[in-house]
Parts: structure tokens; C-alpha cells; sequence
């Protein structure tokens, strides 16, 4: 095999060996991806800190009573009202399936006085490579 046919055969190799870690490690990546948002809104919430919170709501987010903005004016008044005094987020069982640029995370168990639900997330990684909440989903959605 002459010097050309050799560099060629180590582009391929190389090629392979990079493809291959492409179809491992980002998987790996985006779940933790998905878990750093989720834990980030988890602690936000913790903290009823309402603007933090509303940095993991896409623009594109739509959710059982309208959008981002609505979910904005929900949670500002809810922390006003003390609302969000008595609430905990349980995550126990909950698990991030990621599947290219979207995921779904849950179940996730919210807890406030005698009222409980179960809840999940639909979530895109946006272009700034934040995974973000698209949609709600009812009873965990996984």
C-alpha cells in the first residue's frame, strides 16, 4: 500500500472511531444536559425565585393554561399570595429520554398541603445548547 492508500485508510479509521463516539457520548451528555436543567429549576422553585425559574420555559412553551407569560404571571402571583411557601418537588422517580434534540423527564411529584400531582416535562435543547421546557405533561409523562 503506497503513502496515499495509508492516509486514506486513517481517515476512515479516524472517521469511524469519531462516529462511533457520536452515537455514545451525546446521549450521555444530553441526559445530563436535561438533569442540569431540571435540577436548576428544581432549586429556583426551592428558592421561589420566579425569574430564575422562568430562564428553563422555551419562548416556545406552551402548557395547559397558555404560555411562558402566562406561566410567569401564575407563579408571581402564587409567591405573592405565599402559594409557593409549602410546596415541595419529589424527583425520586423521575428520568430523562432523550431522543436527538427533544426530551421528556418525569414523573415528577409536586407536593403543596392536602393537593398533590404528578407531572413531566417535554423539552428541546435550544440553539444555545440550554434544554428548555416546550410542554407540560400530565401524570408524569413517561
Amino acid at each position: 500500500m503506497n503513502r496515499y492508500g495509508r492516509r486514506i485508510t486513517l481517515a476512515v479509521a479516524a472517521l469511524v472511531i469519531v462516529m462511533a463516539g457520536c452515537s455514545t457520548l451525546p446521549e450521555g451528555r444530553d441526559t445530563a444536559g436535561v438533569n442540569q436543567t431540571i435540577k436548576a429549576w428544581k432549586a429556583a422553585f426551592e428558592a421561589r425565585d420566579v425569574e430564575e425559574m422562568m430562564n428553563y420555559y422555551s419562548g416556545r412553551y406552551r402548557g395547559p393554561h397558555g404560555g411562558k407569560r402566562q406561566v410567569y404571571l401564575s407563579m408571581q402571583a402564587a409567591k405573592r399570595d405565599g402559594a409557593l411557601d409549602n410546596i415541595t418537588i419529589d424527583l425520586s422517580e423521575a428520568k430523562a429520554i432523550v431522543d436527538g434534540g427533544a426530551a421528556t423527564y418525569g414523573p415528577i411529584f409536586v407536593k403543596g398541603g392536602p393537593q398533590e400531582m404528578t407531572l413531566g416535562f417535554r423539552l428541546l435543547r435550544e440553539n444555545d445548547g440550554v434544554w428548555r421546557f416546550i410542554s407540560t405533561l400530565p401524570n408524569g409523562g413517561i
